[in-house]
């Protein structure tokens, strides 16, 4: 399956992100009043509050996702996510709660407690960076021998070790054995 993720255009890409992210800051948004109210969001509210306050759920991506084109953060390729990019990424994150905050201020929703403002932001941020250092971990071990050239290391002396090691962590080969004519040096 993530073989097929890697062959997909760059657009396509960046659209299955916008959805995870979406689905991501709404699954926070729910977890954060849960967390808030000590019991499961959903089940604490009438009928009629569900109705009225269902809304906010899918308004959460549509402040976001616009912030998050805005800081970039659809352009980080996953691979080579650094420090900056998760800082850019933080930065759209507080953004996006600040202005969500600043919406709830000014159009208070009933039984939306304040606090819930300061979970969501630690949760977006949590969700939003876990799911991309998770994904560039998994795509670094599909990719990290896919690429590379194999060789063999004559010489299984403590120089082969070192050049073994040496390439072991380069991009470019693979070392896959040693060849010696010492005797001594040959294993089974």
């Amino acid at each position: 399956m993530l073989r097929y993720f890697l062959s997909l255009s760059r657009i396509k890409k960046q659209l299955i992100m916008v959805l995870i992210d979406s689905i991501l800051l709404i699954l926070a948004v729910f977890v954060s009043m849960s967390l808030r109210l000590g019991e499961i969001y959903i089940f604490s509210l009438s009928e009629q509050e569900k109705l009225i306050i269902t809304w906010q759920f899918f308004v959460v991506p549509l402040v976001a996702i616009p912030i998050f084109f805005q800081f970039g953060v659809y352009r980080i390729t996953i691979r080579f996510i650094v420090f900056d990019s998760l800082r850019s990424i933080i930065e759209a994150v507080t953004l996006y709660s600040l202005i969500c905050g600043v919406l709830l201020y000014l159009f208070p929703i009933y039984s939306m407690p304040r606090s819930v403002i300061l979970i969501n932001w630690m949760l977006s941020i949590i969700t939003i960076v876990g799911i991309r250092l998770i994904a560039r971990q998994l795509l670094t071990r599909i990719t990290e021998n896919r690429d590379k050239r194999n060789v063999i290391i004559y010489g299984a002396g403590l120089a082969g070790r070192q050049l073994a090691d040496a390439l072991n962590q380069s991009i470019e080969y693979l070392p896959i054995g040693f060849i010696d004519d010492s005797s001594e040096l040959n294993r089974q």
